[in-house]
């Protein structure tokens, strides 16, 4: 459906936008199987990777963030606060954790980039891969977003490294109690 509301309206169909739907078999109740390309790859496989050919821990860069939230969170808990206070003082730490992060020496800003450029080898390749990417995962977002999708994590994030098409094996919708 969402695919041919973006065939009809100009400006996404002159930008080639789409969705691709892939095959899904239910099996039971919570299992699927789903076709998968061979050249499929998640982000969690390229930041191991990353990890490893640098000799980092995989999960450093997460500790360093569980400790720098817990750590300015334990400081200020003993304090009275009331429920928004404590959630403007919950994204200030974790935002001020993450730049730290974002700040050391182990983390890189061009991990993806740099795998992407060691998978294909000239620019005119990368070009129209990085812009597929871009536009799927956008979709994605988007789609996550309208339908209250559930948690996204690396090992969630799977992406194909021949066409850049972004796939969504768990997409699975959050529910509150109203159903």
């Amino acid at each position: 459906v969402l695919d041919k509301v973006l065939r009809k309206n100009i400006g996404s169909s002159r930008a080639q936008l789409s969705v691709q739907s892939h095959p899904v078999i239910p099996v039971a109740q919570r299992l699927r199987l789903i076709r998968e390309p061979d050249a499929r790859a998640s982000l969690e496989e390229v930041y191991n990777q990353f990890c490893a050919e640098r000799g980092i821990e995989p999960t450093a860069l997460i500790g360093k963030f569980t400790d720098g939230v817990n750590e300015g969170l334990g400081l200020k808990s003993d304090d009275a606060l009331d429920a928004k206070e404590r959630r403007e003082l919950e994204r200030a730490t974790r935002l001020k954790a993450y730049t730290k992060v974002c700040a050391s020496e182990t983390a890189s800003a061009t991990t993806l980039s740099d795998v992407f450029l060691e998978i294909f080898p000239s620019p005119e390749t990368l070009f129209p891969f990085r812009r597929m990417f871009a536009q799927q995962w956008a979709i994605n977002c988007l789609l996550q977003f309208v339908f209250s999708g559930a948690e996204r994590t690396p090992s969630r994030v799977v992406f194909d490294c021949s066409n850049g098409c972004v796939l969504a094996p768990e997409f699975r919708i959050s529910y509150n109690n109203q159903g």
